[in-house]
């Protein structure tokens, strides 16, 4: 298997997870199957690894827990939907946002990014309103960097564009429907409700 192989599969689905038991995922599909229990236990363990680090760094994949909060690659024509989504502040994203969360999100709002950690980085990530990127430090740490959605965009090359929302979140609903029906799943978007699935 080639990072090649999950990228061709990627851009036909538009999305593709880590790791899932009934959807399309980039272990799975390395491993030849789901895998029960951590994917680190399998004899392909270390390929898998440095195929989801070779994916998620690739210019045309945005890694984000999308799909029922699990890491979930996104191919580059659905960014301006996920930016868009991630960008509207709408009541699912703010309504019960404690105020660490608030005051985290106000320091990357003003600064374009910023060093986090905690359970306040999990409740931001979760509503979309950051993009999150694991990364080394000069000290040879993992640390997690809080990007606003604007800045991630301009980073970008072409720079992403932000699209009307409800075309935004119709466009990933009826994708992620095609892929629940094939698959037999019953995944959801974080703006869905559980009557949604």
């Amino acid at each position: 298997m080639q990072v090649k192989e999950l990228l061709t599969r990627l851009e036909a689905d538009g999305f593709l997870l880590q790791t899932d038991a009934k959807l399309p995922s980039a272990v799975a599909l390395v491993a030849g199957g789901p895998i029960k229990g951590s994917w680190w236990r399998h004899p392909r363990g270390k390929e898998i690894y440095a195929l989801l680090g070779e994916l998620s760094e690739h210019e045309d994949v945005l890694a984000l827990k999308l799909l029922d909060g699990k890491v979930t690659f996104v191919h580059r024509r659905l960014w301006p939907a996920v930016v868009s989504i991630g960008s509207a502040r709408e009541p699912w994203q703010m309504e019960k946002l404690g105020k660490p969360a608030r005051e985290l999100l106000g320091r990357v709002d003003d600064e374009g990014e910023v060093q986090a950690q905690g359970a306040v980085v999990k409740q931001l990530e979760q509503r979309l309103l950051v993009h999150a990127e694991q990364v080394h430090t000069e000290k040879g740490a993992h640390a997690l960097v809080l990007m606003s959605w604007p800045r991630w965009c301009k980073l970008q090359t072409p720079v992403c564009r932000k699209i009307p929302l409800g075309l935004a979140k119709k466009e990933l609903q009826t994708l992620l429907a095609k892929l629940n029906q094939r698959h037999g799943a019953r995944a959801r978007l974080p703006f869905e409700s559980k009557d949604e699935a």
